[in-house]
C-alpha cells in the first residue's frame, strides 16, 4: 500500500485484509478523485493523465466489499451535495427557460415590422436566449458501475471528459466490456481503450446525438472473482 497510509493501515487492522487490496483501493480511489484535473509531463512533449486501472481478483471472504464500504464515502457524499446544488440550478433554469420562452414569441412577433437593424438586435436576443434555454444544467459524476460504453461516454461528455468505474463485484463491469450487449458479443473495449490513454474519441451513432471526448479518461477500480477472468 502507499507508504505510510494511515488510512490503509487501519483498514487492514480493522478489516482483517491483506496490504495489496486496501492499497490498491487507495491509489486507485486518488485516482478516481484526480480525474482529468492534472497532467504528469513524463519528458518533454511526453504527458499523460494519471489515471489507472485497477482489478482486484480475490475469492469469496477476502474482504472486498468491506474494503469497498470505507472508501465510498467520500465519492458518495460529494454526489450526494452534487445532486442538491444541481437540483437547485435547474429550478432556476427551468424559470429562466420558460420567461425565454414569453421573450422568444414576444420578439417573434416584432420581426414582421422591424427595420433591418432591429431585426438584427431581435435576432441576436432570439439566438442568446435560446443558447440559454439549450444549457441545463448537468450533475458531475465520479463514479459509475453499470453501464454500457455508449452510456459511460455520455456521461463523460457531461462530465468534462472524466470518470471513475468502482465496483466491489465487477463480473458486471467486465462482462459488458467483454461485449454482453454488443452485436456478435464482440468485445466493447474500444471506449476503455481511448479512456486509459486519452485518445480522442468520438460518437457518431445512428438514433443518438453526436459529441466528442477530445482526451477522455476513465480512471477504475473493479473488484471480482477469479471465475469471473475464467469465464470471460
Amino acid at each position: 500500500m502507499p507508504p505510510n497510509s494511515p488510512v490503509g493501515q487501519e483498514i487492514v487492522k480493522t478489516i482483517g485484509t491483506s496490504e495489496e487490496l486496501p492499497g490498491l483501493g487507495l491509489i486507485c480511489a486518488a485516482s478516481i478523485a484526480i480525474a482529468n484535473k492534472i497532467k504528469v509531463q513524463i519528458k518533454p512533449g511526453h504527458e499523460q493523465f494519471p489515471n489507472i486501472y485497477g482489478l482486484a481478483l480475490l475469492p469469496p471472504g477476502e474482504k472486498k466489499t468491506p474494503v469497498a464500504k470505507v472508501l465510498l464515502p467520500p465519492f458518495h457524499h460529494f454526489q450526494k451535495n452534487e445532486r442538491v446544488n444541481v437540483k437547485a440550478a435547474k429550478d432556476d433554469w427551468r424559470a429562466q427557460s420558460r420567461i425565454a420562452k414569453v421573450d422568444i414569441t414576444a420578439w417573434e412577433k416584432k420581426v414582421a415590422k422591424a427595420d433591418p437593424a432591429e431585426r438584427d438586435n431581435l435576432r441576436a436576443q432570439i439566438i442568446e436566449a435560446e443558447r440559454a434555454m439549450s444549457e441545463k444544467p448537468n450533475e458531475r459524476v465520479l463514479i459509475a458501475n453499470d453501464a454500457t460504453s455508449e452510456a459511460l461516454a455520455r456521461l463523460m461528455s457531461r462530465n468534462h471528459g472524466a470518470v471513475g468505474v468502482f465496483s466491489s463485484e465487477g463480473r458486471k463491469v467486465l462482462s459488458i466490456a467483454a461485449g454482453r450487449y454488443t452485436k456478435g458479443r464482440d468485445a466493447d473495449t474500444a471506449l476503455w481503450l481511448s479512456g486509459y490513454s486519452g485518445d480522442y474519441w468520438r460518437n457518431d451513432r445512428a438514433g443518438g446525438d453526436s459529441f466528442e471526448l477530445p482526451e477522455p479518461v476513465i480512471s477504475a477500480l473493479i473488484m471480482t472473482q477469479p471465475d469471473t477472468i475464467q469465464t470471460m
